[in-house]
């Protein structure tokens, strides 16, 4: 299983707190391996969306480090540990251009990968949409994407972290302002991504069950500290 491949990342007694007396996350030991499907649980400011933070660098614990591939997450590498990774939650950032330029988001964007393009709409099942619009991925999408539905966003965002290749996807609860059927589509295509890209690590947080049905282990984050 892939679960029991190498680790790509750690947290190794991290603790996290934003007031003196209110300790957010604390002792944390948790090892994610290569293709793992994990899902966060927790409850609501159990720490869930610090924990994606502190692995993204975007806070740095109190205690404790971030190793990737056994290496301590310094402040020199996080451009290229983030370049690993896509990250995708309830508010995609987009620029006001085209699908296409907020697909590649300055990623050799003068001369796009165009076979790449198709290949990561179909992975985000956001092809026959595109295919049904008549300019296609040169659609303006709007001020802050406001011409897409949310489970348009969702999707754009998935293509996105496909697009430049990304090793991990990370989840912070996107689907949990889209109605029960948008919600259903977009599970319905993170688990066919997962069978189709069986090495891409996924971590998902999500308070509904059916967001977590792709996963192969839950972490309860009240339990773990």
């Amino acid at each position: 299983m892939a679960d029991d491949k190498k680790i790509i990342f750690s947290m190794v007694g991290v603790s996290k707190a934003f007031q003196a007396n209110k300790q957010v996350l604390k002792d944390i030991y948790l090892s994610f391996f290569y293709g793992a499907k994990i899902g966060i649980i927790g409850l609501n400011g159990s720490g869930k969306s610090t924990l994606f933070h502190l692995i993204l660098g975007f806070l740095q614990p109190d205690s404790g480090g971030v190793y990737v591939d056994d290496a301590l997450l310094s402040a020199d590498k996080l451009t290229s540990w983030r370049s690993r990774i896509g990250y995708v939650s309830q508010q995609l950032f987009m620029v006001e251009g085209t699908l296409l330029d907020n697909i590649v988001m300055g990623y050799n964007s003068e001369h796009p990968d165009m076979d790449r393009i198709d290949r990561v709409l179909r992975l985000a099942s956001l092809n026959h949409f595109v295919g049904s619009l008549p300019k296609g991925v040169y659609t303006p999408v709007g001020e802050g994407g406001s011409l897409l539905s949310g489970g348009q966003r969702q999707r754009l965002g998935i293509a996105r972290a496909l697009y430049k290749e990304a090793e991990i996807l990370m989840f912070d609860e996107a689907t949990s302002s889209l109605d029960e059927t948008t919600e259903h589509a977009i599970n319905d295509s993170i688990i066919r991504l997962s069978e189709e890209c069986p090495g891409l690590t996924l971590l998902v947080i999500s308070h509904r069950p059916e967001s977590l049905s792709v996963c192969r282990r839950i972490v309860d984050i009240c339990n773990i500290q």
